[in-house]
């Protein structure tokens, strides 16, 4: 979160609009017994990037419950706009 911040500064951004959104991207029941906890992480990666290109993503996966699910960080500055 520091970089994120390092990165709000230097692009000259307001501090009035929201740092970071937190969505949660997750997989059902079956396919989280199916595939194997790396291979979803990886999943979860390559969703964030695409979905939020030019942003710094933090990425914590985890399968606290009966299903596997991970934590997008995704910073509201575009790095390239």
């Amino acid at each position: 979160l520091q970089e994120m911040n390092l990165v709000r500064t230097k692009m000259n951004k307001s501090k009035d609009i929201a740092q970071a959104f937190h969505v949660i991207h997750s997989f059902d029941k079956s396919t989280s017994k199916e595939l194997s906890i790396n291979k979803m992480h990886e999943i979860a990666v390559e969703f964030a990037e695409k979905a939020f290109p030019n942003t710094q993503i933090i990425v914590a996966s985890h399968n606290d419950k009966d299903h596997f699910h991970s934590h997008l960080v995704i910073n509201n500055i575009n790095m390239e706009t």
